[in-house]
């Protein structure tokens, strides 16, 4: 089952071994995961799609959610994931649900004049 630190794509195994699966997903990304990593069952036998339960900082650092229009996770918006990748591609961190953005936009004014007030601080510091 999903939790906050994994997610569930659809994937078919390409390849195994004794600790790791070559997975095509279902966005074209392909990339050997390791067996630990899987938290849901799944069949090594099968040549058909199945769906993955894997940690979800794997999948980040593999760049397997990113650069995809449609990325086939079960109860999650593609858009909201494809807005993420897009962030995270430009080196913005801290964004992992549309509640994140949401809170980001609605405080986005304070959040600006705050940050304005401390750049200008240090720089007068170091004048």
């Amino acid at each position: 089952m999903p939790s906050s630190q994994s997610l569930n794509l659809r994937g078919k195994i390409k390849h195994g071994t004794e600790k790791a699966l070559l997975i095509t997903f279902n966005n074209g990304r392909e990339s050997w995961v390791p067996k630990s990593l899987i938290i849901s069952d799944f069949n090594i036998n099968s040549n058909n799609f199945q769906d993955f339960t894997i940690a979800k900082w794997f999948l980040e650092k593999e760049h397997i959610l990113l650069d995809t229009e449609n990325p086939n996770i079960i109860g999650r918006s593609g858009s909201v994931m494809h807005l993420k990748g897009r962030l995270l591609r430009n080196g913005i961190h801290g964004f992992d649900t549309l509640k994140d953005i949401q809170e980001f936009k609605k405080n986005y004014n304070n959040i600006l004049a705050s940050s304005t007030k401390q750049e200008r601080e240090k720089l007068t510091e170091m004048i």
